[in-house]
């Protein structure tokens, strides 16, 4: 009898395994996205600047976790944000990205959490050239919604926040805020 009870278990695990669709998260995604940044600061030496301006970029990952429930995913990011204000700046900045999204099909779209942290930034600000590495960082939240689906595809468009901080030589910051839109494809 208790062979029975542990081979019926086995059985009904496999039969709820068999009938998650194996497309139901991805393996791999990749995405672009525009924003703007916007109450950004550039401090250095106790002064402080304000700006902002349009930022674009894109991001990959491989991901892993359990079919419509959630997806977590690690990759790369690349990101350009030229910033104008009382002081202009442009930042390139090339990192890794990590995110966790929640999946459940009855909610309309899905939540979205992401880390990155640079690996290597270039910033330009008044014409004077910066190079760090591990120095910038961001984290954020965002909602996707799936606008078309196949057996092999998926594409998603996202509308995302993230805080962003720029840690330079000589006591120079740059932080700010950034609102993003963007599409994912995901296979």
């Amino acid at each position: 009898m208790n062979y029975f009870k542990k081979y019926c278990k086995f059985f009904i695990i496999l039969t709820i395994l068999l009938f998650i669709p194996a497309s139901s998260y991805a393996i791999v995604d990749a995405s672009v996205y525009g924003g703007r940044t916007f109450a950004g600061k550039v401090e250095s030496g106790g002064s402080s600047s304000d700006v902002d301006g349009w930022q674009y970029g894109a991001y990959a990952h491989v991901n892993t976790g359990i079919p419509m429930v959630f997806t977590v995913g690690l990759g790369g990011f690349y990101l350009i944000a030229p910033l104008k204000g009382d002081v202009d700046a442009e930042k390139k900045t090339v990192g890794i990205d990590a995110y966790a999204q929640i999946d459940l099909p009855v909610l309309p779209v899905n939540p979205y959490a992401r880390y990155g942290i640079a690996f290597k930034e270039d910033v330009e600000v008044e014409s004077t050239s910066i190079s760090e590495n591990f120095k910038s960082h961001y984290f954020g939240f965002g909602i996707s919604r799936i606008i078309f689906s196949a057996v092999k595809l998926k594409l998603s468009l996202f509308v995302e926040y993230l805080y962003t901080t720029s840690k330079q030589e000589k006591d120079v910051k740059i932080k700010g805020n950034a609102v993003n839109i963007g599409v994912t494809a995901a296979i």
